[in-house]
C-alpha cells in the first residue's frame, strides 16, 4: 500500500488527539459522569491552575477552570446541567466527599435563549419561591450564572418590574448594570378599559438589567437612543396659504407663548404615520388622513443627560407629516384637549414663520421654507411631490407587517 506523506500528517494528528483525550480522561475518569439534570450529575475536579482547558468528545464539552462546570450538548445547544465541584487534597487528588452540587435553579421555560448565545429572564415568569426572599434569590442567580458561563453564554438580561424591584440589589451584587428602563403600554398587549378609576391600567416600569459573561469588552447594544416625534401640517381645507396652530398651557413653548403645529411622542409600536394622526385628534379633536412626510429632522443631547429631562436625554427623530383632514370637517369642530392645549386658531404659514423664536435660526429657516413650499404645491387630490408616503408591506419571512416611506416620485 502506498502512504504518501499527507496520510502519514494525518495518522500522526489523530494519534496525538487520541492520546491527549485518553490522558485527560483517564486523570479525572474516578470523579465524573456526564448527563443532563434530569438524568445523572456532572462532577469534574477542581484544577490547580487557572486556564480554561476545553476538549471535545462526541456530544460532551469539558470545562475545567477553578471548579467550573460540565456541560453536555445536543446538536451543539447546551442543555439545563448539573455539577458537582471537588477539591483536591494537597497531593492533588480529587475526592467526592464533601462535593456542592450546582442545579440550574430556573425552570426551562424561563430561561429564554436568543441567536447571539444570550440568556434573557423576566422576573415575573420566575417561580415566587425564587423571587420571594432576595437570599433565595441569589444563591439561584449566581448558580445559574456559573452554568451560564461555563456554557460560554454571553449577554445576560434580567427584566424586573416595579413590584418585584427587591431583587435589583441582588443583581447588582451579582455583577448586572442598568441598561434601559421600559413602561407597559396597550400598543404592546397591555390590556386597556374604559374605565379611568381602575387603578389595574396604571403603567408599571420594568427595569432591564444585563451583564456581559466572557472575559472581553462587552459587545451589548446601549438601550434606545432615540425618541420618535412628529408635527401635523394640516392646511385649511379653502385656504393652503393657513395652517392649523396651538398654544400649549406648559412647557418651552407656553413660557414664549409660541404658536406651532400640534406636536407629540409616538407611543411604543406606532407608526410614524399614526402617531401624526392621533396626536392630531388628541389636542384637536379633529380627524385626519395621513398624506406624507414632508421632511424630518434628527438631533442629539447637548446637556449632561444626568442633569437633563428624559425627554433631552435621548436623540430625537422629528417628522413633519402632511395631514388631510377628514371630509366631513367643519372649521367649527376643533376642540382644544384640556389638560395640554390653550387655544387653536388658523394662522397663515407666513405669520407661523415670522414668529421671532424661529429669526437667527438656519434650521428652523429651512424648515418653514419647506413647510411653505409644501403649501404651494400641496393638491387635495394627489400625494404631495417630492415627499415620503407610507407603504404598509409584510414582512414576509416572520409574521407582520412594516411600513415603508418612500419619496413619492420613486
Amino acid at each position: 500500500m502506498k502512504i504518501t506523506t499527507a496520510s502519514l500528517f494525518v495518522m500522526f494528528i489523530i494519534r496525538s488527539t487520541t492520546a491527549a483525550f485518553a490522558t485527560a480522561t483517564r486523570n479525572t475518569r474516578p470523579s465524573f459522569s456526564i448527563g443532563t439534570r434530569s438524568r445523572t450529575t456532572n462532577i469534574i475536579p477542581k484544577a490547580s491552575n487557572k486556564k480554561i482547558h476545553q476538549l471535545r468528545s462526541f456530544s460532551t464539552i469539558l470545562l475545567a477552570a477553578g471548579g467550573a462546570v460540565v456541560t453536555s450538548t445536543n446538536g451543539g445547544n447546551s442543555s439545563a446541567m448539573a455539577a458537582t465541584l471537588c477539591e483536591p487534597d494537597e497531593d492533588g487528588h480529587d475526592y467526592e466527599e464533601g462535593a456542592e452540587t450546582i442545579s440550574m435553579p430556573f425552570a426551562e421555560e424561563v430561561i429564554h435563549t436568543d441567536t447571539y448565545n444570550g440568556v434573557t429572564l423576566f422576573a415575573e415568569e420566575i417561580d415566587s419561591s425564587h423571587t420571594s426572599d432576595p437570599s433565595i434569590f441569589a444563591e439561584a442567580l449566581q448558580n445559574a450564572l456559573t452554568i451560564w458561563k461555563a456554557e460560554g453564554r454571553k449577554g445576560i438580561w434580567i427584566h424586573i418590574p416595579t413590584s418585584l424591584s427587591h431583587l435589583i440589589p441582588v443583581c447588582v451584587q451579582n455583577g448586572f448594570d442598568f441598561h434601559v428602563v421600559k413602561r407597559d403600554h396597550p400598543s404592546l398587549g397591555m390590556i386597556v378599559t374604559d374605565d379611568k378609576d381602575d387603578k389595574s391600567q396604571n403603567r408599571e416600569g420594568t427595569l432591564v438589567l444585563s451583564q456581559w459573561l466572557p472575559d472581553t469588552p462587552s459587545r451589548l447594544p446601549y438601550g434606545p437612543t432615540h425618541q420618535v416625534g412628529i408635527g401635523a401640517l394640516v392646511l385649511h381645507p379653502s385656504d393652503s396659504t393657513k395652517m392649523l396652530l396651538v398654544q400649549e398651557k406648559t412647557g418651552p413653548a407656553a413660557a414664549r407663548k409660541l404658536w406651532k403645529m400640534p406636536t407629540g411622542i409616538a407611543d411604543p409600536g406606532e407608526d410614524v404615520a399614526d402617531a401624526a394622526v392621533r396626536e392630531l385628534e388628541e389636542e384637536t379633536g379633529l380627524k385626519s388622513t395621513f398624506d406624507s412626510i414632508v421632511c424630518f429632522r434628527q438631533a442629539h443631547p447637548t446637556v449632561d443627560h444626568r442633569k437633563s429631562s428624559n425627554a433631552a436625554a435621548a436623540s430625537d427623530l422629528f417628522f413633519v407629516c402632511l395631514l388631510r383632514l377628514s371630509k366631513d370637517y367643519s372649521i367649527d369642530h376643533h376642540e382644544a384637549q384640556e389638560e395640554e392645549i390653550a387655544d387653536i386658531d388658523w394662522k397663515s404659514i407666513e405669520e407661523y414663520a415670522s414668529q421671532d423664536l424661529w429669526q437667527g435660526s438656519p434650521l428652523y429657516g429651512e424648515i418653514n421654507r419647506i413647510m411653505m413650499k409644501a403649501a404651494q404645491q400641496v393638491d387635495h387630490h394627489q400625494p404631495l411631490p417630492d415627499a415620503f408616503v407610507e407603504t404598509k408591506l409584510p414582512v414576509g419571512f416572520r409574521p407582520g407587517t412594516n411600513s415603508l416611506y418612500m419619496a413619492s416620485k420613486i
